[in-house]
């Protein structure tokens, strides 16, 4: 079979791989040549595999590298969300992301608007509890109350549990690992297709908030990249972040639990209470605090204390455990890919609306034996 060649620039190559931050002399020896070649002038084809393979080590989409010339800062690192990690609520151009990063946010969207697409065709009709809310007249007790009613979450919940409750309302959940000082959640609350991610990278119990916190940005309508989660300041109510906090925070540690409480506010009582409600340390003391259950010296004591330790978790995340799924594909994909999205993929393709290339591309697999791996099937 004939293989085909496809034209690439030096000024495209040289560019990707510094803006990737990385050296010729970095790179894995299969790819080296390949790009020591372009980059010297010596070739200026390759194949698309060729290609590929240099594309995913630069974390970059493959099209990019086969573009006539370097692009344009502004349009590539251009992502359509609020960027809310900073306290200051605008909208940004991206070029304090990672390549990681812009290149997650992009693969979603461009995945979530086929399932727009295809859920339009399929005359699917708006949800109606994104944007069923707003800021300026709603409060955090009546969006925690509208979750706890309408999605039948409890609080005690897994992560996994938590994701596939919130999937079973029509909102797509997807986590992946990318640095936790960049980003921990985003949501696009879209009325058709909204979807949320989280960090996977992130500590379990924080994943939980950042999951409850998008999803009220879903219900108050409000597109947004997070990062300041667990961190609710109680002089600005009317913040979009600060909002999302206080309705996780309602909705994991409940009035009631934290009234009961019986501690004495030492910094172990905190955490025991925290472990036992599943969320982390410091959205527990800000709970606390927040309700009166803690006074003011113990909580900037703690607070400071903690804020440390979480620096020095970000710095050195503990080693995953060894696990019998650990370097399974399927298993990870399953774990981590929207269970929504991927169903309607396999459905769209076992109804003939999608075709079996566009699928593998859609879901990431490369054989009909990975339908069945993932646990999908047609009904």
């Amino acid at each position: 079979m004939a293989v085909n060649y496809y034209d690439v620039t030096k000024s495209v190559f040289e560019w990707h791989r510094r803006n990737a931050r990385l050296d010729i002399d970095d790179l894995p020896k299969g790819i080296k040549k390949h790009v020591e070649a372009v980059e010297s002038g010596e070739k200026d084809k390759l194949t698309y595999k060729q290609i590929r393979k240099i594309a995913e080590r630069y974390s970059v989409f493959t099209h990019w590298l086969i573009m006539d010339k370097p692009p344009d800062d502004a349009e590539l690192y251009k992502v359509p969300i609020q960027d809310f990690r900073t306290g200051v609520e605008t909208n940004i151009d991206g070029r304090d992301f990672s390549a990681e990063a812009i290149q997650l946010i992009k693969s979603l969207n461009a995945k979530m608007s086929w399932a727009k697409a295809a859920l339009e065709d399929d005359e699917q009709e708006p949800l109606e509890f994104v944007g069923l809310f707003n800021l300026e007249e709603s409060n955090p007790e009546e969006v925690a109350v509208q979750i706890v009613n309408d999605f039948g979450i409890e609080g005690t919940e897994k992560t996994k549990e938590l994701k596939a409750k919130i999937e079973a309302k029509g909102v797509f959940v997807w986590g992946d690992k990318l640095s936790i000082s960049e980003v921990r959640g985003f949501a696009v609350a879209d009325s058709i297709a909204p979807y949320i991610y989280y960090n996977t990278g992130d500590h379990h119990n924080s994943q939980k908030f950042t999951l409850v916190h998008e999803l009220a940005h879903i219900l108050i309508g409000v597109d947004g990249i997070s990062n300041n989660i667990d961190n609710i300041q109680p002089q600005n109510t009317k913040s979009v972040e600060n909002f999302c906090n206080k309705v996780a925070a309602i909705v994991l540690m409940p009035k009631a639990k934290v009234e009961g409480w019986e501690g004495f506010g030492s910094a172990k009582e905190v955490k025991d209470l925290a472990k036992e409600l599943g969320v982390s340390n410091i959205a527990m003391l800000i709970r606390l605090y927040t309700m009166g259950r803690i006074n003011t010296v113990l909580f900037r004591s703690h607070k400071e204390t903690f804020e440390r330790e979480y620096r020095e978790y970000k710095k050195n995340p503990p080693k995953a455990k060894e696990r019998k799924d650990r370097g399974n594909y399927y298993a990870t994909k399953q774990a981590k890919d929207s269970r929504g999205f991927n169903t309607m993929v396999y459905r769209s393709y076992a109804e003939h609306s999608v075709s079996l290339r566009d699928a593998f591309a859609l879901v990431g697999v490369k054989k009909n034996s990975g339908w069945d791996k993932l646990g999908l099937k047609y009904k």
